[in-house]
């Protein structure tokens, strides 16, 4: 049964650092455990030893099974997964005019047929708390109080590498975690991974094989001529290109609003300046037109009136240990959106750079994966 996993509050602790040399892509001579595909330059098959080569940090992480009971706490040592994918090797197939990356996104797939998908901002522009992780090894978390496993053969400090989680043996566990006196012993399988900032496990994939770089279908919209006059009034929701709707400022003032501070850095002119935003969750905007999201294979496409675009997964948007996350802006610094930001604009917490941060919004474009 394929397990889920969330990951607790933890201290990640920098333990082995490597040089990154160019990965062959035939995985070394070895055999592959993950490929890498998709809008890249270049596919990339690794194998384990290439893995290794990566810096690596530990996690304290809480399993959960697939009824979302717990099943085990365990760290584990994981490799970024913007590190394997590498931003420079991402590279559009069809030229879409937007000479961002900004719009595409990373599917993880598993042996069980289970998949995630992550936006290539919650990759490449994280703010270093919520990365997107994947495990090459991990020991169990045993309370002090445990009875000596020595006996047993059993060794509770072993680090056990991803190659060897299929084969573990817990046999001399049965007598007591049986599922009734105590729950069954469980320990995650092959190549996992998560995202480190989610408080659900809908984005936990075990035994991943597969890493797939995706553009966009090509959704332009006719540019504003003068971006510092740029506005719309309001803001067209698509939902599969089936049908949609018209979200005025009017009908957003029954939502709950929040509002933050904070110093805004782009990776193109560094230092914006600090600002303060007021607005309403966009979960919340979401979900009163969507309905029901899938967590796990959603994203949503945000357009300017300009054209500039980016793409959030649902996960970053509905599934944050720290809440809220992205935000549909009405107000900064005290004062209504003007011309050239306005009406709406969005903010997300968890990025480090304001590249995502959509001014004039005038298009949100939801869709998911199969």
């Amino acid at each position: 049964m394929s397990q889920k996993l969330i990951l607790v509050a933890g201290i990640m602790l920098i333990i082995a650092s490597f040089v990154h040399i160019g990965l062959p892509p035939d995985g070394g001579g070895e055999q592959a455990l993950l490929t890498i595909k998709g809008a890249v330059k270049t596919g990339i098959n690794l194998g384990f030893t290439d893995l290794l080569k990566y810096k690596s940090s530990i996690n304290r992480v809480k399993t959960y099974d697939a009824q979302n009971r717990y099943s085990g706490s365990f760290e584990m040592e994981g490799v970024n997964l913007c590190d394997i994918i590498s931003q420079d090797n991402i590279q559009k197939k069809i030229n879409d005019g937007f000479d961002r990356d900004l719009d595409m996104y990373i599917v993880v797939r598993g042996r069980s047929g289970k998949r995630a998908l992550f936006s290539y901002g919650e990759i490449f522009l994280n703010n270093g708390f919520d990365s997107v992780i994947l495990t090459i090894s991990a020991r169990n978390i045993f309370p002090h109080k445990h009875e000596d496993l020595k006996p047993f053969g059993f060794d509770t400090q072993k680090w056990n590498d991803a190659r060897e989680s299929r084969n573990l043996d817990f046999k001399s566990c049965a007598a007591c975690h049986n599922g009734k006196d105590q729950q069954s012993i469980f320990f995650p399988t092959g190549l996992c991974v998560y995202a480190a900032g989610d408080i659900t496990p809908d984005r936990f994939i075990e035994e991943a094989y597969e890493i797939e770089i995706c553009q966009i279908a090509d959704r332009k919209i006719s540019g504003a001529a003068n971006k510092d006059e740029m506005w719309s009034d309001s803001i067209v929701i698509d939902i599969f290109g089936e049908k949609s709707a018209e979200i005025s400022l009017n009908a957003l003032l029954t939502f709950n609003r929040a509002g933050f501070t904070e110093n805004t850095v782009g990776l193109g002119k560094g230092f914006h300046g600090k600002s303060s935003y007021e607005g309403v969750d966009m979960a919340d905007v979401i979900s009163a037109w969507c309905g029901a999201i899938d967590r796990s294979g959603g994203y949503f496409v945000v357009s300017a009136a300009d054209g500039y675009r980016s793409l959030f997964s649902a996960g970053e948007i509905f599934s944050r240990v720290n809440g809220a996350n992205l935000f549909l802006i009405d107000r900064e610094n005290n004062n209504e959106l003007s011309k050239g930001s306005g009406r709406f604009r969005t903010f997300i917490k968890s990025d480090f750079f304001i590249d995502r941060s959509i001014r004039s919004i005038k298009e949100i474009h939801y869709n998911k994966i199969n």
